[in-house]
Protein backbone atom coordinates (compact mmCIF):
# COMPACT_ATOMS: atom_id res chain seq x y z
CA UNK A 1 0.00 0.00 0.00
CA UNK A 2 1.37 3.30 -1.23
CA UNK A 3 2.40 6.05 1.34
CA UNK A 4 -0.71 8.23 0.72
CA UNK A 5 -3.34 5.81 0.95
CA UNK A 6 -1.58 4.50 4.69
CA UNK A 7 -1.69 8.07 5.61
CA UNK A 8 -5.52 8.73 4.59
CA UNK A 9 -6.51 5.38 6.63
CA UNK A 10 -4.50 5.97 9.35
CA UNK A 11 -6.51 9.68 9.41
CA UNK A 12 -10.21 8.34 9.01
CA UNK A 13 -11.35 7.43 12.49
CA UNK A 14 -14.26 5.38 12.80
CA UNK A 15 -17.62 7.31 13.85
CA UNK A 16 -18.27 7.23 17.22
CA UNK A 17 -21.22 8.86 17.49
CA UNK A 18 -22.61 11.67 15.54
CA UNK A 19 -20.08 14.12 17.14
CA UNK A 20 -16.36 14.25 16.15
CA UNK A 21 -14.32 12.95 18.75
CA UNK A 22 -11.58 14.25 20.12
CA UNK A 23 -9.71 13.25 23.90
CA UNK A 24 -7.68 13.66 26.64
CA UNK A 25 -4.10 11.99 27.16
CA UNK A 26 -4.89 9.22 29.54
CA UNK A 27 -3.19 5.40 30.59
CA UNK A 28 -5.71 2.76 29.39
CA UNK A 29 -8.02 1.20 32.36
CA UNK A 30 -7.36 4.89 34.44
CA UNK A 31 -8.99 8.00 33.78
CA UNK A 32 -7.29 10.64 31.99
CA UNK A 33 -4.01 11.61 33.63
CA UNK A 34 -4.12 15.71 32.53
CA UNK A 35 -1.16 16.29 34.56
CA UNK A 36 1.18 14.71 32.46
CA UNK A 37 0.00 17.39 29.56
CA UNK A 38 -0.72 20.45 31.24
CA UNK A 39 0.75 23.46 29.60
CA UNK A 40 0.13 26.76 29.57
CA UNK A 41 -2.19 27.95 27.24
CA UNK A 42 0.43 30.84 25.74
CA UNK A 43 2.95 28.21 25.24
CA UNK A 44 0.66 25.75 23.39
CA UNK A 45 -0.44 28.46 21.23
CA UNK A 46 2.97 29.33 20.25
CA UNK A 47 4.06 25.84 20.48
CA UNK A 48 0.92 23.93 18.11
CA UNK A 49 -0.36 27.13 16.00
CA UNK A 50 -0.27 27.00 12.39
CA UNK A 51 -0.01 30.03 10.24
CA UNK A 52 -4.04 30.45 9.47
CA UNK A 53 -5.18 32.71 6.58
CA UNK A 54 -7.69 32.47 4.44
CA UNK A 55 -9.37 29.32 4.12
CA UNK A 56 -6.41 27.49 4.97
CA UNK A 57 -6.97 24.73 7.26
CA UNK A 58 -5.06 24.38 10.55
CA UNK A 59 -5.00 20.43 10.28
CA UNK A 60 -3.00 20.61 7.36
CA UNK A 61 -0.25 20.43 9.19
CA UNK A 62 0.54 18.37 11.99
CA UNK A 63 3.03 20.59 14.73
CA UNK A 64 4.98 19.55 17.85
CA UNK A 65 5.38 21.26 20.60
CA UNK A 66 8.47 21.87 23.00
CA UNK A 67 7.46 22.42 26.58
CA UNK A 68 8.55 25.42 29.16
CA UNK A 69 12.17 24.83 30.51
CA UNK A 70 9.77 25.58 34.03
CA UNK A 71 7.24 23.44 33.22
CA UNK A 72 7.13 20.11 34.97
CA UNK A 73 4.40 18.06 33.18
CA UNK A 74 5.44 15.20 34.73
CA UNK A 75 4.28 16.12 38.36
CA UNK A 76 2.39 19.88 37.93
CA UNK A 77 2.25 20.11 41.47
CA UNK A 78 5.93 20.19 42.14
CA UNK A 79 6.67 22.59 39.86
CA UNK A 80 8.66 24.61 42.52
CA UNK A 81 10.55 21.53 43.94
CA UNK A 82 14.28 20.73 42.68
CA UNK A 83 14.10 17.50 40.51
CA UNK A 84 16.87 14.93 39.87
CA UNK A 85 18.12 15.24 35.92
CA UNK A 86 18.81 11.76 34.32
CA UNK A 87 21.66 11.97 31.91
CA UNK A 88 20.53 12.62 28.17
CA UNK A 89 21.81 9.41 27.62
CA UNK A 90 19.24 7.34 29.64
CA UNK A 91 16.40 9.48 28.89
CA UNK A 92 17.34 9.14 25.30
CA UNK A 93 17.94 4.89 25.89
CA UNK A 94 14.53 4.82 28.14
CA UNK A 95 13.09 6.19 25.17
CA UNK A 96 14.21 3.85 22.59
CA UNK A 97 13.53 1.17 24.92
CA UNK A 98 9.89 2.26 25.13
CA UNK A 99 9.77 2.46 21.20
CA UNK A 100 11.06 -1.26 20.87
CA UNK A 101 8.87 -2.58 22.83
CA UNK A 102 5.78 -0.41 21.72
CA UNK A 103 7.03 -1.21 17.82
CA UNK A 104 7.13 -5.41 18.89
CA UNK A 105 4.28 -5.62 20.67
CA UNK A 106 2.15 -4.05 17.62
CA UNK A 107 3.72 -6.58 15.42
CA UNK A 108 3.15 -9.63 17.66
CA UNK A 109 -0.49 -8.66 18.54
CA UNK A 110 -1.21 -8.16 14.58
CA UNK A 111 0.54 -11.95 14.22
CA UNK A 112 -1.82 -13.37 16.78
CA UNK A 113 -4.83 -11.82 15.32
CA UNK A 114 -4.55 -12.19 12.17
CA UNK A 115 -6.07 -15.27 11.71
CA UNK A 116 -9.12 -14.22 13.78
CA UNK A 117 -9.53 -10.70 11.38
CA UNK A 118 -9.37 -12.79 8.21
CA UNK A 119 -11.97 -14.86 9.09
CA UNK A 120 -14.46 -11.11 9.35
CA UNK A 121 -15.39 -9.78 5.78
CA UNK A 122 -13.61 -7.10 4.15
CA UNK A 123 -15.51 -3.92 5.44
CA UNK A 124 -15.29 -0.88 7.38
CA UNK A 125 -15.60 -2.67 10.80
CA UNK A 126 -12.59 -5.02 9.78
CA UNK A 127 -10.47 -1.81 8.61
CA UNK A 128 -11.06 -0.15 11.73
CA UNK A 129 -10.10 -2.96 14.06
CA UNK A 130 -6.84 -2.80 11.62
CA UNK A 131 -6.45 0.41 11.79
CA UNK A 132 -4.17 0.79 15.40
CA UNK A 133 -1.50 -1.39 13.26
CA UNK A 134 -1.31 0.78 10.08
CA UNK A 135 -0.79 3.61 12.21
CA UNK A 136 2.10 2.38 14.17
CA UNK A 137 3.32 1.04 10.46
CA UNK A 138 2.99 4.71 9.70
CA UNK A 139 4.89 5.61 12.73
CA UNK A 140 8.24 3.76 11.79
CA UNK A 141 9.65 6.08 9.45
CA UNK A 142 9.13 9.05 12.05
CA UNK A 143 12.74 10.56 12.40
CA UNK A 144 11.33 12.71 15.82
CA UNK A 145 9.71 9.28 17.74
CA UNK A 146 12.08 9.36 20.28
CA UNK A 147 10.83 12.33 22.74
CA UNK A 148 13.18 13.50 24.62
CA UNK A 149 16.00 13.98 22.20
CA UNK A 150 13.34 15.12 19.63
CA UNK A 151 12.14 18.22 21.96
CA UNK A 152 16.20 18.61 23.23
CA UNK A 153 16.97 19.31 19.50
CA UNK A 154 14.73 21.14 19.03
CA UNK A 155 15.44 23.22 22.15
CA UNK A 156 18.92 23.70 21.55
CA UNK A 157 17.78 25.05 17.40
CA UNK A 158 15.97 27.63 19.51
CA UNK A 159 12.73 26.22 18.14
CA UNK A 160 9.21 26.76 19.59
CA UNK A 161 7.44 24.31 16.86
CA UNK A 162 8.69 21.70 14.50
CA UNK A 163 6.17 21.03 11.21
CA UNK A 164 5.98 17.34 10.63
CA UNK A 165 6.32 15.78 7.41
CA UNK A 166 3.19 13.22 7.99
CA UNK A 167 0.63 13.98 9.95
CA UNK A 168 0.00 10.87 11.76
CA UNK A 169 3.49 10.63 13.48
CA UNK A 170 3.50 10.41 17.05
CA UNK A 171 6.56 10.26 19.51
CA UNK A 172 7.30 7.90 22.20
CA UNK A 173 9.41 8.38 25.76
CA UNK A 174 9.57 5.49 28.48
CA UNK A 175 8.73 6.36 32.10
CA UNK A 176 8.53 4.69 34.99
CA UNK A 177 4.83 4.37 35.93
CA UNK A 178 4.16 0.79 37.00
CA UNK A 179 0.84 -0.56 36.64
CA UNK A 180 0.03 2.29 34.23
CA UNK A 181 1.02 0.27 30.89
CA UNK A 182 0.86 3.37 28.31
CA UNK A 183 -1.02 6.37 28.01
CA UNK A 184 -1.33 9.03 24.99
CA UNK A 185 -1.04 12.98 25.56
CA UNK A 186 -2.53 14.57 22.47
CA UNK A 187 -0.98 17.85 22.53
CA UNK A 188 2.45 16.98 21.84
CA UNK A 189 1.65 13.83 20.39
CA UNK A 190 3.56 11.95 23.18
CA UNK A 191 3.26 7.78 23.86
CA UNK A 192 4.21 6.85 26.85
CA UNK A 193 5.18 3.35 27.70
CA UNK A 194 5.73 2.26 30.76
CA UNK A 195 9.23 0.63 31.93
CA UNK A 196 7.19 -2.80 32.87
CA UNK A 197 5.24 -2.52 29.46
CA UNK A 198 5.71 -5.95 28.56
CA UNK A 199 5.68 -6.85 24.29
CA UNK A 200 4.48 -10.47 25.34
CA UNK A 201 1.50 -9.63 27.34
CA UNK A 202 -1.57 -9.45 25.63
CA UNK A 203 -3.08 -7.22 28.14
CA UNK A 204 -0.44 -5.06 27.25
CA UNK A 205 -0.70 -5.49 23.96
CA UNK A 206 -4.50 -4.42 23.92
CA UNK A 207 -3.89 -1.33 26.00
CA UNK A 208 -1.63 -0.06 23.93
CA UNK A 209 -3.93 -1.26 20.69
CA UNK A 210 -6.34 1.07 22.48
CA UNK A 211 -3.94 4.09 22.95
CA UNK A 212 -3.31 3.94 19.70
CA UNK A 213 -6.77 4.44 18.74
CA UNK A 214 -6.51 7.80 20.42
CA UNK A 215 -3.73 8.86 18.35
CA UNK A 216 -5.87 8.22 15.01
CA UNK A 217 -8.38 10.11 16.72
CA UNK A 218 -6.36 13.02 17.57
CA UNK A 219 -4.95 12.98 14.08
CA UNK A 220 -8.62 13.07 12.13
CA UNK A 221 -9.54 15.66 15.56
CA UNK A 222 -7.10 18.40 14.19
CA UNK A 223 -7.26 17.51 10.60
CA UNK A 224 -10.59 18.90 10.94
CA UNK A 225 -9.70 22.28 12.99
CA UNK A 226 -10.33 24.34 9.94
CA UNK A 227 -10.23 27.89 11.68
CA UNK A 228 -8.49 29.74 14.31
CA UNK A 229 -11.38 29.22 16.50
CA UNK A 230 -11.77 25.59 16.38
CA UNK A 231 -7.67 25.11 17.06
CA UNK A 232 -8.20 27.08 20.14
CA UNK A 233 -11.40 25.46 21.47
CA UNK A 234 -9.11 21.73 20.67
CA UNK A 235 -6.09 23.98 22.97
CA UNK A 236 -8.48 25.00 25.28
CA UNK A 237 -9.93 22.01 26.15
CA UNK A 238 -6.31 19.80 25.92
CA UNK A 239 -4.52 22.35 28.35
CA UNK A 240 -6.79 22.65 31.82
CA UNK A 241 -5.95 25.52 33.08
CA UNK A 242 -7.67 24.63 36.20
CA UNK A 243 -8.16 21.29 38.17
CA UNK A 244 -11.43 21.13 37.28
CA UNK A 245 -10.39 21.93 33.46
CA UNK A 246 -7.62 18.90 33.44
CA UNK A 247 -9.71 16.43 34.24
CA UNK A 248 -12.28 16.42 30.85
CA UNK A 249 -12.31 13.88 28.67
CA UNK A 250 -14.88 13.38 25.82
CA UNK A 251 -16.77 10.28 26.71
CA UNK A 252 -17.06 9.07 22.92
CA UNK A 253 -13.94 8.89 22.52
CA UNK A 254 -13.24 6.47 25.11
CA UNK A 255 -16.59 4.56 24.08
CA UNK A 256 -14.48 4.21 20.77
CA UNK A 257 -11.18 2.74 22.07
CA UNK A 258 -12.88 0.56 24.46
CA UNK A 259 -15.25 -0.87 21.87
CA UNK A 260 -12.86 -1.93 19.50
CA UNK A 261 -10.20 -2.80 22.44
CA UNK A 262 -12.85 -4.86 23.60
CA UNK A 263 -13.70 -6.33 20.66
CA UNK A 264 -10.57 -7.49 20.10
CA UNK A 265 -10.36 -9.72 22.94
CA UNK A 266 -13.61 -10.88 22.21
CA UNK A 267 -12.57 -12.07 18.94
CA UNK A 268 -9.23 -13.55 20.70
CA UNK A 269 -11.26 -15.55 23.07
CA UNK A 270 -13.98 -16.95 19.89
CA UNK A 271 -16.81 -14.91 20.96
CA UNK A 272 -16.80 -15.98 24.63
CA UNK A 273 -17.05 -12.41 25.74
CA UNK A 274 -19.79 -11.91 23.79
CA UNK A 275 -21.61 -14.76 25.08
CA UNK A 276 -20.88 -14.40 29.15
CA UNK A 277 -21.94 -10.62 28.81
CA UNK A 278 -25.08 -11.36 27.41
CA UNK A 279 -25.65 -14.68 29.71
CA UNK A 280 -24.27 -12.30 32.59
CA UNK A 281 -21.81 -14.87 33.10
CA UNK A 282 -20.09 -14.00 35.99
CA UNK A 283 -16.17 -14.10 34.67
CA UNK A 284 -13.14 -14.93 36.76
CA UNK A 285 -11.09 -11.47 36.79
CA UNK A 286 -7.77 -13.66 37.74
CA UNK A 287 -8.77 -16.36 35.36
CA UNK A 288 -8.41 -13.64 32.45
CA UNK A 289 -5.59 -12.28 33.76
CA UNK A 290 -3.67 -15.40 33.56
CA UNK A 291 -4.95 -16.39 30.37
CA UNK A 292 -3.82 -12.84 28.77
CA UNK A 293 -0.25 -13.68 30.38
CA UNK A 294 -0.82 -10.35 32.61
CA UNK A 295 0.46 -9.11 35.83
CA UNK A 296 -1.45 -9.12 38.96
CA UNK A 297 -1.55 -5.28 38.71
CA UNK A 298 -3.69 -5.33 35.79
CA UNK A 299 -6.25 -7.30 37.76
CA UNK A 300 -7.91 -3.61 37.97
CA UNK A 301 -7.28 -2.77 34.04
CA UNK A 302 -8.93 -5.87 33.15
CA UNK A 303 -11.65 -5.79 35.62
CA UNK A 304 -12.68 -2.32 34.05
CA UNK A 305 -12.78 -3.94 30.69
CA UNK A 306 -15.09 -6.57 31.36
CA UNK A 307 -17.55 -4.62 32.97
CA UNK A 308 -17.75 -2.33 30.02
CA UNK A 309 -18.07 -5.10 28.03
CA UNK A 310 -21.25 -6.02 30.23
CA UNK A 311 -22.56 -2.88 28.75
CA UNK A 312 -21.43 -2.56 25.42
CA UNK A 313 -23.10 -5.99 24.51
CA UNK A 314 -25.37 -6.96 23.22
CA UNK A 315 -25.95 -3.60 21.39
CA UNK A 316 -22.68 -3.37 20.62
CA UNK A 317 -22.03 -0.31 17.91
CA UNK A 318 -24.62 0.99 15.29
CA UNK A 319 -23.15 2.96 12.30
CA UNK A 320 -20.48 4.17 14.71
CA UNK A 321 -22.86 4.82 17.51
CA UNK A 322 -23.22 3.58 21.10
CA UNK A 323 -26.08 2.66 23.23
CA UNK A 324 -26.63 5.44 26.38
CA UNK A 325 -26.02 2.50 28.63
CA UNK A 326 -22.38 2.31 27.58
CA UNK A 327 -21.64 6.17 27.31
CA UNK A 328 -23.31 5.82 31.05
CA UNK A 329 -21.20 3.19 32.16
CA UNK A 330 -18.04 5.32 31.33
CA UNK A 331 -18.84 8.00 32.53
CA UNK A 332 -19.82 6.75 36.36
CA UNK A 333 -16.72 4.97 36.62
CA UNK A 334 -14.79 8.37 35.32
CA UNK A 335 -16.73 10.88 38.06
CA UNK A 336 -16.51 8.04 40.65
CA UNK A 337 -12.64 9.25 40.25
CA UNK A 338 -13.45 12.80 40.29
CA UNK A 339 -13.35 13.36 36.14
CA UNK A 340 -16.10 15.03 34.18
CA UNK A 341 -17.33 13.69 30.62
CA UNK A 342 -17.82 16.31 27.98
CA UNK A 343 -19.36 15.27 24.37
CA UNK A 344 -19.64 17.11 21.12
CA UNK A 345 -22.39 18.99 20.35
CA UNK A 346 -23.82 19.32 16.75
CA UNK A 347 -23.97 23.22 17.01
CA UNK A 348 -20.34 22.86 17.65
CA UNK A 349 -18.20 22.87 20.70
CA UNK A 350 -18.67 20.58 23.50
CA UNK A 351 -20.95 20.07 26.81
CA UNK A 352 -21.00 18.11 29.50
CA UNK A 353 -22.50 15.16 29.56
CA UNK A 354 -24.97 13.62 32.02
CA UNK A 355 -25.51 10.21 32.92
CA UNK A 356 -29.60 9.60 32.31
CA UNK A 357 -29.89 12.60 30.39
CA UNK A 358 -32.24 12.63 27.24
Amino acid sequence: MGRKSREKRARREAPSSPEVPERQGRASGTPPQNGETRWTRRRVLACLAAAVGGTAAIGTAAWVGSRDKDDDTDNPDKQEKPKSQKPEADVDALAEEAIQKAEEAMVRLEAIMRPYLNTLPKDEFREQLEMPFEQMRINYDNPNKNAPRSHRRMAAQGQERVKQENPSWFSIKGKNTPGLCAGFGPLERIMQISTDFDPNSMVDMLVLYHELRHVSQDTSSRMNLMTQQQFEAYVDFHSGKTKEEASRFLVTDEASAYAYQIEMLNLYLNDWLQQASVSEIPISIDEIVQKLNGRPEQRGEMSIMLQLAYYYFPERMTSGNFSRRFLDEITTLYEAKGYQAYIHVREGGVKRYKVGEK
